[in-house]
């Protein structure tokens, strides 16, 4: 047989054994298969005894073999789930299903440690529970032993946008300060409230959609205020927060009657800044 012939039958037979072994031990099959990779390479590097092309024509049947597999598992269903897997119903209605037990080769308390994991500490508080084909456990409990949201109390509440970084390494990010329409006087007044003295002080600082600063020192020894914050200064924070917004729209906008109108009323509310700020502190 020539060589080529029969490095390409090891090849292929090497690859469904590690599509049986990524089953076997409940790993995906990229995992199990980038493993496998990963030693065809290194046999490619040390092994002196034989001619790099072999090492490179496993290397191409083995990455082309993985294209095959996941262009046809996303054609067809079945084929699918040979090679990923399905889920196996474990527990329902909080009852354990025996049949479905033993073919995922479990016992009851491996059962019982995956559903601690999950915070679930009696089956009878459990609606659904579910084997995933990677080894994990999903659980689903009932209504009445969910957690509360404000979903399930029809309360309103609004979109918190992502926390943004204004200031790293020291530094202060002026485009992400000015995405969130706050002035760098406003940003130094937070910080040292929170123990910092110039930007050098900081070694992180975020400032979330409801204009609360989060501050990361590089000392670790500058005390940090453990009173919570005054409400007059949270008072004030707010009202320069509006003022910044109010610049922000007469800069943004191109009607020429609303600019004025939001700088008119940005410069009085800035006066009155002016005047509150010595008995708001």
């Amino acid at each position: 047989m020539q060589p080529y012939l029969l490095i390409l039958l090891r090849t292929v037979a090497a690859f469904v054994l590690s599509l049986i072994a990524s089953r076997f031990v409940g790993q995906p099959l990229k995992v199990v298969s980038g493993i496998a990779l990963g030693a065809l390479t290194a046999w490619t590097i040390l092994d002196h005894n034989e001619p790099v092309y072999y090492g490179l024509l496993a290397m191409v049947t083995w990455a082309l073999l993985n294209v095959c597999v996941r262009f046809f598992a996303m054609k067809s269903m079945p084929f699918r789930n040979l090679v990923n897997g399905k889920a196996t119903p474990i527990v329902q209605n909080g009852k354990v299903m025996d049949q479905n037990l033993r073919k995922s080769r479990l016992t009851v308390d491996d059962v019982m440690t995956m559903l601690r994991t999950k915070d679930a500490f009696k089956l009878a508080d459990v609606e659904f529970a579910a084997l995933e084909p990677d080894g994990n456990l999903s659980v689903l409990l009932k209504s009445d032993r969910q957690p509360l949201t404000p979903k399930t109390m029809n309360l309103s509440v609004s979109n918190e946008s992502t926390p943004a970084v204004v200031i790293l390494d020291g530094k202060v990010l002026p485009d992400a300060l000015a995405n969130l329409g706050y002035t760098r006087a406003w940003l130094l007044e937070q910080i040292r409230t929170q123990g910092a003295t110039t930007w050098e002080d900081v070694f992180l600082a975020q400032v979330d959609s409801n204009g609360q600063v989060y501050v990361d020192l590089y000392s670790d020894l500058v005390a940090q205020p453990a009173a919570p914050p005054n409400q007059k200064k949270l008072v004030l924070t707010s009202l320069k927060k509006i003022q910044a917004d109010l610049e922000l729209f007469s800069l943004q906008t191109n009607n020429s009657d609303a600019k004025a109108d939001y700088y008119r009323h940005a410069q009085a509310l800035k006066s009155m800044i002016q005047y509150l700020t010595p008995h708001m502190r």
